[in-house]
C-alpha cells in the first residue's frame, strides 16, 4: 500500500484491508510481549500502528491535510459475550458496535457524534467530501449534518443481519435493527434490550411473560421486514465467472443450492458451538481421540450440526475409520445440501474406502453444483487423473491452482490426485508446491516422506519425517508409509509400522488387513492367520 501510494496520482482512492484483529489472534512477538494473555488487544495495537504508517506516509508527503481518512470495520468479536467466542453467530453491539473515525477537510477535529451511525453511511460521507453525487438509491447518508455544532443525535436505525447460522449450521438465520434507543433481534424466541440502561444487552424485555413493549417491537420487526421486501427488489448484479468463483472462495457468494434449516435458535446453538471448536483445536493438534469425544457432546446437543458431522467424519478418517466417517460425512451433504465442500468430503472418504466408482460420482456431483470452486476443480482432478485422462486432469488441477492460488490444502488435494491415479513424479512436484506454499505445514512434510519412500529417495523422506512431528502418528498416513514400504520389498520396516499401528488401534482393522496380507506373502501363514484371527 505505501508503494502504491508513492507513486499515486492525484486525485486517488486507496482502500488498505487489514485482517488483523481477527480470529485467531496472534500478534507479533513485540505486541504480544505488552499485552500478555490479551492477544486480541495485541491484534488490535498492531493494526493501530500499522494503520499510523499511511498516515505518517501521507503526512510526509504533505498530502494529509488534503486526503479524506476513513478508519472502520466489518465486525468486532465478542470475546465470549452472550456465549459466543468470536463473531457471526448473534447480532449484538459486542460484535456490531464498530470504530469509525473520519479525518480531512472541513471535518472538525475531535467531535463526536451521538446516536446511531452505519457503515451503509461511508460511502456518501466520502463522495461528498470529494465532490461527487452519490447514487440514488443508496441506502446511507452523507454523516456531515451530524458534525455540526448544533446537531442533534442521529436518529438513524442500523439493521444487521447473519445467515452464518443457517448456513454453516441450519439454524434460524437472525435479523436485528438498532435504534438510539433499543436494540431488537428477530430469532426464533425474539430479543428486545433497551440500550441506555442495558448497554451490554442482558435483560431481554420479551422474556418472562407478559405483553412486553409492543409497540416498540411491532415498529422495529417493521424496519426488517422492509429492508427485507427491499432487497428482494433488488435485481441480482451480473458477475462473470472469474469473479463469482473468487467471490465464493472467500464465503460471499453462494451457488444457487436449496438450504436446509433446521429452526434452531441460535442461542441455543451457540451452548454447543463453543464445544465445537475446542474439539476443532484438539483435531488440529492431532489429538484425535480428545477431538472425537468432544464433537460428540455438541452433536448430542445439536444433531443438526452440518459443521459437527463433517468434523467426526474428518476425525474418522484420520484414526483409520473410514467406514464410520461415511455415516457422518453424507449427514453433513444432506444437511446443507448448499455447502459443496461437504459433497467433496463424501467422494474423499468413499475413496479411503476403497469405493472408487462411489467417490467419482460423489465428485462430480459436486462439480455439476459448483464449477468454479478450487475444491470441485481440486476433485474433479482426482476424477480425471484417475480415469486416464491426464490433459483433463491437468486443465482441472489448473483452475484449482487458479481459483485458490495461495492454498497449501489445494495444492495438496492435487498432489492426492495425481498420486491416486499412480502419476507419482507429478505428486512429487505438487506436494513440493504446497510444502513451499507453507513451509511449516507439517502434514505436507508427512505426505512428502511417504511420497518419497515411494520413490525410493529413503534420505530425503527420513529427513521430511522426522519434521513431520505429531503428523508422523496419525494412524491413516503410517497405515500408507507402511503400505509403500510393503511394496517396495521393504518387509521388515512395513510389519514395525503395521504391528506398531495395531499395538495403539487395534479397532484398525485396515492395518489388521495389511499386516496379514505382508506375512502371507512372505509364507508366515501361521502368524497371518493368528493376525487375521484377532490374536
Amino acid at each position: 500500500a505505501l508503494a502504491w501510494l508513492a507513486r499515486a496520482p492525484e486525485p486517488f482512492f486507496l482502500w488498505v484491508h487489514y485482517y488483523d484483529p481477527h480470529a485467531t489472534y496472534d500478534p507479533p512477538a513485540r505486541y504480544a510481549e505488552v499485552f500478555p494473555g490479551r492477544p486480541y488487544d495485541g491484534e488490535i495495537a498492531y493494526v493501530d500502528a500499522e494503520l499510523g504508517r499511511i498516515v505518517e506516509a501521507l503526512r510526509a508527503d504533505q498530502r494529509l491535510d488534503r486526503t479524506l481518512v476513513v478508519a472502520t470495520a466489518d465486525h468486532g468479536e465478542s470475546l465470549g459475550e452472550h456465549g459466543e467466542l468470536t463473531h457471526s453467530y448473534t447480532l449484538y453491539d459486542a460484535t456490531l458496535a464498530v470504530p469509525l473515525l473520519v479525518r480531512g477537510p472541513g471535518v472538525p477535529a475531535g467531535a463526536v457524534v451521538g446516536g446511531v451511525v452505519r457503515t451503509v453511511d461511508v460511502m456518501p460521507t466520502v463522495l461528498a467530501r470529494a465532490g461527487l453525487a452519490a447514487p440514488a438509491d443508496l441506502d446511507g447518508s452523507d454523516l456531515a449534518p451530524l458534525w455540526q455544532a448544533s446537531a442533534a443525535p442521529s436518529p438513524r436505525i442500523a439493521y444487521a443481519e447473519t445467515l452464518a447460522t443457517e448456513l454453516h449450521h441450519g439454524w434460524s438465520p437472525l435479523f436485528a435493527v438498532r435504534s438510539a434507543t433499543h436494540h431488537y433481534v428477530r430469532a426464533p424466541r425474539p430479543e428486545l434490550y433497551a440500550v441506555a440502561t442495558d448497554p451490554r444487552q442482558v435483560r431481554n424485555l420479551l422474556e418472562g411473560g407478559g405483553a412486553g413493549p409492543g409497540p416498540i417491537v411491532a415498529e422495529l420487526d417493521a424496519e426488517i421486514e422492509s429492508r427485507l421486501a427491499g432487497a428482494t427488489a433488488v435485481r441480482p448484479t451480473a458477475v462473470d465467472a472469474e469473479t463469482r468463483a473468487r467471490l465464493q472462495v472467500l464465503g460471499y457468494a453462494l451457488p444457487e443450492q436449496p438450504r436446509a434449516r433446521s429452526g434452531v435458535d441460535p442461542k441455543d446453538g451457540l451452548a454447543a458451538l463453543e464445544t465445537y471448536f475446542d474439539a476443532l483445536k484438539l483435531f488440529e493438534a492431532q489429538r484425535f481421540a480428545e477431538a472425537r469425544a468432544r464433537v460428540e457432546v455438541m452433536l448430542e446437543r445439536v444433531p443438526t450440526s452440518a459443521l459437527g458431522h463433517a468434523l467426526l467424519a474428518r476425525v474418522h478418517v484420520m484414526e483409520g475409520h473410514a467406514d464410520l466417517a461415511l455415516e457422518h460425512a453424507e449427514a453433513a451433504a444432506r444437511l446443507l445440501p448448499q455447502e459443496v465442500s461437504y459433497a467433496v468430503l463424501v467422494g474423499d472418504v468413499k475413496l479411503h474406502l476403497g469405493d472408487w466408482a462411489g467417490a467419482e460420482r460423489a465428485w462430480r456431483d459436486a462439480v455439476r453444483r459448483e464449477s468454479d470452486h478450487p475444491l470441485t476443480q481440486s476433485a474433479l482432478t482426482a476424477a480425471e487423473a484417475r480415469a486416464g485422462r491426464v490433459r483433463e486432469a491437468q486443465a482441472a488441477a489448473r483452475r484449482a491452482r487458479e481459483l485458490s492460488p495461495s492454498s497449501p490444502e489445494i495444492a495438496r488435494r492435487i498432489a492426492a490426485a495425481w498420486e491416486q491415479a499412480g502419476e507419482y513424479e507429478r505428486a512429487l512436484a505438487a506436494y513440493r508446491e504446497a510444502l513451499a506454499l507453507d513451509p511449516d505445514s507439517r502434514e505436507t512434510h508427512m505426505l512428502l516422506a511417504i511420497q518419497l519412500a515411494r520413490l525410493g529417495q529413503g534420505a530425503d523422506s527420513a529427513r521430511h519425517l522426522e519434521q513431520a512431528g505429531a503428523w508422523a502418528q496419525v494412524p491413516h498416513l503410517r497405515n500408507r508409509l507402511g503400505i509403500v514400504h510393503a511394496a517396495r520389498g521393504e518387509a521388515a520396516r512395513a510389519e514395525a509400522i503395521f504391528r506398531d499401528l495395531m499395538r495403539q488401534h487395534p479397532s484398525y482393522l485396515t492395518v489388521r488387513r495389511n499386516l496379514a496380507i505382508l506375512l502371507r506373502e512372505q509364507g508366515r501363514l501361521r502368524e497371518a492367520a493368528q493376525v487375521d484371527a484377532g490374536a
